[in-house]
């Protein structure tokens, strides 16, 4: 039986992107496939460094004390309705992590950016991404890892992966061109994505 690895995101917050991995996982079963969904995280963007507390202190400076200790209170505010926030979402993430268990397949590692653990990329015939916004430029920034570029170009395939936006921002407008240049012909999963 040959097997297919799904690639999709999985940040399981998101009924959408839960119900089309099983949609997907389903479709493919059906067809004979042994399948199983990777695992993955985009690398996140750096936020902060030296540069960027600089920078926030040289504002903070400029901030009269009335208002810095209006920005604390307001500060400590949010925080109070962000546990509440928070809580509910460790509550849906545990319901969607339950649902994945007992409906997918998954890997027991985590693929990234860049990084197939090594040999794992073997131990498929195949490698399926989308059904999902897998490719919108705000959401994964382009990875080379949703373009597949970790498998060769015959074992892609593009199983309607979406952008989710009708323009591709200048700045990932290379990075999405060299991303799909590499693929075997397929079709795009939407009309607006055609359109770009």
């Amino acid at each position: 039986m040959q097997k297919i690895g799904i690639v999709t995101i999985c940040d399981y917050l998101n009924y959408g992107n839960r119900l089309q991995n099983y949609a997907s996982h389903e479709v493919l079963t059906s067809l004979g496939f042994e399948v199983e969904t990777i695992v993955n995280t985009p690398l996140k963007e750096k936020q902060g460094g030296v540069a960027f507390t600089l920078q926030r202190i040289r504002n903070a400076l400029r901030l009269s004390p009335a208002e810095l200790f209006r920005r604390a209170l307001h500060k400590a505010d949010a925080k109070m309705s962000q546990k509440s926030l928070l809580e509910s979402k460790a509550k849906k993430e545990q319901a969607f992590r339950a649902f994945s268990a007992k409906h997918l397949k998954e890997t027991d590692y985590v693929a990234h950016e860049g990084r197939m653990p090594e040999n794992k990329a073997d131990a498929y015939d195949f490698f399926v991404v989308g059904s999902d916004q897998v490719w919108n430029p705000a959401y994964r920034k382009g990875s080379s890892f949703d373009f597949l570029q970790f498998a060769p170009p015959g074992k892609r395939i593009a199983w309607a992966p979406s952008f989710g936006v009708s323009e591709i921002p200048e700045p990932m407008q290379h990075v999405t061109a060299n991303g799909c240049r590499r693929w075997m012909p397929c079709r795009q999963g939407n009309r607006q994505a055609r359109k770009s």
